[in-house]
């Protein structure tokens, strides 16, 4: 009997034994986990404080520097358009004189509206409020617009404008904004293209893009900027001095326009004279029909 009561005193002693320890094992791990937790939720939380940190010093240095380009770019017309009407009013001049000065401020008035307009596209893209919608579309219908857009200017240059593309290619793009793009990339070629010359667009397919080749026989462009030219405000060493048209913002418009489709652009250089722009547009896939959206 006493035995028995010894055994059963043994077992509760062993038993409370075997619970402590279960209870402090288990107590030790949940505090350690408990810790872990901690510190990996203080780590995601400084981590990201230091992220919106460096994007808000970024976006500060973004906007000091867009400002400081806008003053620049502003101070040219501005300060041309003052000296032009100081002079008007000061000195003696003919009738002839006179509207000679009224014919340049309002050619630097138009360049600041201008000027302006591209700042509003580059500030509402930089601060993503353009809103990109691909969709399938046919590409002929967006280069015969933009070439109808870029044709009097074309027309007064005596530069004609070539196509060469197939029917009934359909990509995923954007219709107005690709306009856009191709219509400044247009430009630009006509910007730096003698009057007399020709623009060839080649359109051809390839196995999930299609290619979009405009070539010039301008100035081109020297080796070492083929990828500077997609900079803003960069405007090329070879044209400051021979074209006073343009704030280097067209390109720089078009390279985002394209990329936030999926696509590509890249300039290269011809062989002889002239420059050659390769655009990519991801091709329409009707497996994956859903209408991209991006900012």
């Amino acid at each position: 009997m006493r035995i028995d009561i010894l055994i059963m005193v043994l077992f509760m002693l062993l038993t409370g034994i075997a619970l402590a320890v279960t209870y402090f094992l288990f107590t030790s791990v949940t505090k350690h986990r408990l810790n872990q937790v901690e510190n990996e939720l203080n780590y995601i939380y400084e981590q990201q404080i230091s992220d919106l940190k460096e994007r808000l010093a970024q976006e500060e240095n973004s906007t000091k520097a867009l400002i400081t380009d806008i003053s620049h770019q502003l101070k040219t017309p501005l300060a041309s358009i003052k000296m032009s009407h100081e002079l008007s009013l000061t000195a003696d001049f003919s009738e002839e004189e006179r509207q000679s000065f009224v014919e340049t401020e309002t050619r630097e008035i138009m360049r600041m509206e201008v000027l302006l307009d591209e700042l509003v596209k580059l500030s509402r893209l930089d601060n993503c409020m353009i809103q990109i919608q691909c969709e399938k579309c046919s590409i002929k219908k967006t280069i015969s617009e933009a070439v109808s857009q870029i044709y009097t200017k074309a027309n007064s240059k005596q530069i004609e404008i070539c196509v060469d593309m197939e029917n009934g290619v359909e990509t995923l793009h954007d219709h107005k904004w690709t306009v856009e793009a191709l219509v400044n990339i247009l430009d630009n070629a006509l910007k730096y293209s003698p009057s007399g010359t020709t623009i060839n667009m080649n359109v051809s397919c390839l196995v999930n893009h299609v290619l979009i080749q405009v070539e010039d026989e301008g100035i081109g462009v020297p080796e070492g900027e083929l990828h500077e030219i997609f900079k803003r405000f960069y405007r090329g060493s070879n044209t400051k001095n021979t074209v006073k048209e343009g704030a280097g913002v067209g390109l720089y418009l078009a390279r985002n326009i394209i990329e936030r489709q999926g696509g590509s652009i890249v300039a290269k250089r011809k062989k002889g004279r002239g420059s050659i722009f390769q655009i990519m547009l991801p091709l329409w896939d009707p497996e994956n029909s859903k209408t991209l959206t991006k900012l």
